[in-house]
């Protein structure tokens, strides 16, 4: 657990930062104090998904999301709606804050199976394309231009199962004359939110794709999709795209990745390798040939094992929880890579001091309170 001494005058002094600092969309700059605000939203959804009587769930709630007074709600902040669960334990909240912003902030992985399941079905499917949900919902995508883009299956079904709601939400805030959305979540809240604002930037919608300005604040998040993936959504969200992140949490570098020949652009030096040992004898030709190819074998063979894993047995799993889905084809690629203008806040020495690893606490430097403690010290706030 990360401790945080508190005096009188460090919370007000917090709070007169807060009020004056949350401020219009027009700036594309990470704003540290704005992220505190992000943080204490993510810890009232942690605390709403595990009811006080489970004191087992509100222990772990309590180790992983607890902040005390690092953070701050905005004094004109309110929280208008928080959705009921749907999918695989996918929620998201609508907060307003005055009368010119909303927040959407998905939350993060629960303590139920269906959630974890959630993260594990991690094979790739083309970024455009239609699932067939149930029996009466059809699921049309597109979340990049490119057709190699590829991205998460789970993480897109969280988009999936919440998209039409967060649709119906956006309309309603646009006439009430709010223009500006943050995006926003913590780890599985996080990587969800990478994909459904590239969802609402594509959507065939004026209001939702046109009128509304949008920023991302993807929080400890995974990797949402392949490098297409990435390039498609840097540029669409250019300086307004957040992946915040500490050096020493783990989840940020997940799902595991394997880079294959046919991850890499149709013009590359290894399509035919040939050409690469002209020159040479033909014995140090046939020995940098067959080692070259030996390579190629064990990373096309680890692809379609991390496939057949994440994808075909995962969905086995899946099918308990959503019986009608009818399942995708998935990509050839599992070259999993980030997103977004990176925000890494380094630790100082007093932090490892706070964030121990007993050997259980997998978690130390993924909760909230770890990035709550970095982004104060990283941008001197006191």
């Amino acid at each position: 657990m990360m401790r945080h001494i508190s005096t009188t005058w460090k919370p007000m002094m917090l709070l007169l930062t807060v009020l004056f600092s949350f401020r219009s969309l027009a700036q594309t700059s990470f704003q540290p104090t704005e992220y505190l605000i992000l943080l204490g939203i993510y810890h009232q959804q942690s605390l709403a998904a595990y009811p006080a009587a489970d004191n087992r769930a509100a222990n772990q709630a309590d180790r992983r999301a607890t902040i005390a007074d690092s953070v701050w709600l905005h004094p004109n902040l309110r929280l208008i709606y928080r959705s009921p669960d749907v999918g695989l334990s996918n929620s998201w909240d609508l907060w307003i804050q005055g009368d010119s912003l909303a927040i959407v902030s998905v939350r993060g992985t629960v303590n139920r199976p269906d959630s974890w399941l959630e993260n594990f079905w991690a094979a790739m499917v083309p970024a455009q394309g239609e699932w067939q949900i149930n029996d009466s919902t059809r699921f049309v995508y597109r979340l990049a231009d490119d057709p190699r883009a590829a991205v998460h299956a789970g993480w897109l079904l969280g988009v999936a199962s919440m998209a039409p709601d967060i649709v119906r939400h956006l309309h309603q805030v646009y006439q009430q004359g709010i223009r500006q959305v943050i995006i926003t979540g913590h780890s599985q809240g996080g990587v969800i939110s990478y994909l459904l604002a590239a969802y609402l930037h594509y959507l065939p919608d004026p209001v939702v794709a046109d009128s509304l300005q949008y920023q991302v604040y993807a929080s400890a998040a995974p990797r949402p999709g392949n490098l297409y993936f990435a390039y498609d959504f840097d540029e669409a969200f250019r300086g307004r795209a957040f992946h915040i992140v500490n050096p020493e949490d783990w989840v940020p570098q997940t799902p595991l990745t394997v880079q294959t020949l046919h991850d890499m652009a149709a013009v590359n030096p290894f399509a035919d390798v040939s050409s690469l040992f002209q020159g040479s004898n033909w014995l140090v030709r046939w020995y940098l040939r067959s080692q070259f190819n030996k390579l190629k074998r064990r990373t096309d063979k680890a692809n379609r094992m991390m496939t057949h894993l994440f994808g075909s047995k995962m969905q086995k799993a899946v099918r308990h929880y959503l019986p009608q889905l009818r399942f995708p084809v998935y990509a050839h690629s599992v070259e999993y890579t980030s997103a977004g203008m990176p925000v890494v806040l380094k630790p100082d020495s007093v932090y490892f001091q706070k964030a121990v690893f007993n050997g259980k606490n997998y978690f130390v430097h993924h909760a909230l309170s770890a990035y709550a403690y970095l982004v104060k010290t990283n941008f001197h706030i006191h």
